[in-house]
């Protein structure tokens, strides 16, 4: 329901490896009935390893079948009816998490850190103004968004696409972004990575957008701070069925009916949740 929370254990990764920092799930997507979630895996201090999760009901989970890479965090999405998944130097797509084909990357599609998909096209976003468009999630092209800064996560709203960065973006189209004129702030302390932090989400009426506060619009354009009543940096935020939710450091989880009035829960957890 949102509002109380269990805990529940991952299997281990493969073995055949030494997990010197253990693993950390950072993501988890939801589409065709399926969740799919993506590790960040610590083999040393300056060594990650990706792999993934899927499961049937998010209490039950089992080793995916994208395929695990030695190289940093990756990305993966749902959209347009596939998971899809930026892997080390290949690009993956699904139905169902289980089932995957190897798709043609953009050139350094390792870059690729969010994906939408609106309009019969899908938008595959990466750093410093990186930027792909498709109309089948296997051949891209490459294009620039119009703004270099990073973008942790796009969606496609009712007539329009939000980009949440340093500052918040719109496009009408999906391919040129501008950022909004007096749009919140919404860069990071000095030494916080900024991929792991920040949020948005569309429930059809309002914009949610989340990181060191809570922003609300129905336009896209015109913004309103929200008391969080929470301390945390906030990860990311999704629309359930009755309720916002959004999740961040040290357990942080915080509801709300409508995104105007939010709630602090009990996690169960300090772990930081994304």
């Amino acid at each position: 329901d949102g509002q109380y929370w269990s805990t529940y254990d991952l299997p281990p990764p493969p073995s055949g490896r030494v997990w010197q920092y253990g693993w950390h799930l950072y993501q988890v997507v939801f589409g065709n009935g399926y969740f799919v979630g993506q590790t960040k895996v610590e083999l040393s201090d300056t060594f990650l390893y990706s792999h993934s999760y899927t499961s049937f009901d998010g209490t039950n989970w089992q080793n995916g079948s994208f395929p695990s890479f030695s190289y940093g965090e990756g990305a993966s999405a749902y959209a347009g009816g596939f998971f899809f998944g930026v892997f080390g130097s290949t690009l993956y797509t699904s139905p169902d998490g289980q089932t995957m084909t190897a798709a043609t990357p953009p050139v350094v599609g390792i870059d690729g850190c969010c994906l939408a998909y609106g309009k019969e096209r899908y938008s595959l976003f990466g750093p410093v103004g990186k930027f792909w468009i498709s109309t089948n999630g296997t051949a891209w092209t490459a294009a620039y968004g119009g703004d270099r800064s990073f973008i942790r996560q796009v969606i496609r709203g009712n007539s329009q696409y939000v980009a949440v960065g340093d500052r918040i973006m719109n496009s009408a189209d999906g391919t040129s972004f501008s950022t909004v004129p007096d749009s919140p702030s919404l860069e990071l302390p000095y030494g916080y990575y900024p991929g792991r932090y920040g949020g948005i989400d569309y429930d059809g009426t309002n914009y949610v957008v989340v990181l060191g506060g809570v922003w609300t619009s129905t336009n896209g354009t015109f913004w309103a701070s929200r008391n969080s009543n929470v301390n945390q940096l906030l990860a990311g935020v999704c629309r359930g069925d009755s309720r916002w939710v959004a999740v961040g450091d040290n357990g942080a989880i915080i509801t709300s009916p409508s995104g105007l009035a939010w709630t602090l829960r009990t996690s169960g957890t300090a772990n930081h949740l994304a």
